[in-house]
């Protein structure tokens, strides 16, 4: 994990929720609002033209962004948003952790990967690591790469770290209990 000096951003992160199950984003807002001095939801969206419109508008840092959504999904919206260079940061949220949809996501220019049931403390985490350009991928979502394959930066999880599951012990030390974790 990134120590928490290096996550230190210039103000609150500005983040932008796009996801198309209500209850996911009003989830969403309601765990980050507990983070209100360093976490600001500028705003929703349901699929990704949306997220291409309100980017443009209001200028987030972070784009925590559902893969599967109606209309342009999140792999296509991550990409139009890296290609129109607004620079917003893009941290996939998703129930899906297959190789082929880890690889679209990195090629994609996601700068985070987690699974929704992701741990509270390292969801905010990450939202602070992805505004910083670290990347945060979830060890379950960790495709095996060849080298070539990786963005510049990228880091491969070791053999061991996968077989950790969820992060292993030090994820379970720091997580908290069943309530900590989002389903979706």
């Amino acid at each position: 994990p990134v120590s928490p000096e290096r996550l230190r951003h210039r103000g609150p992160v500005r983040v932008l929720i796009a996801d198309d199950h209500q209850v996911v984003r009003e989830g969403l807002r309601m765990i980050l609002s507990e983070e209100r001095e360093t976490i600001e939801i500028v705003g929703e969206a349901t699929d990704g033209h949306e997220v291409l419109r309100l980017a443009e508008r209001l200028r987030p840092d972070v784009v925590l962004m559902d893969l599967l959504m109606p209309g342009l999904d999140g792999i296509a919206a991550t990409e139009r948003l890296r290609a129109e260079g607004g620079g917003a940061r893009v941290l996939i949220l998703t129930t899906y952790a297959d190789d082929e949809r880890v690889r679209d996501a990195i090629r994609a220019g996601a700068t985070g990967y987690l699974l929704k049931d992701v741990l509270r403390a390292q969801l905010v985490q990450a939202i602070h690591a992805a505004a910083l350009g670290v990347p945060t991928l979830d060890p379950r979502a960790q495709p095996v790469h060849r080298p070539d394959e990786l963005p510049a930066g990228r880091a491969v999880a070791s053999p061991a770290r996968r077989a950790a599951g969820a992060g292993g012990p030090r994820a379970a030390r720091a997580g908290g209990g069943r309530g900590d974790r989002l389903r979706g």
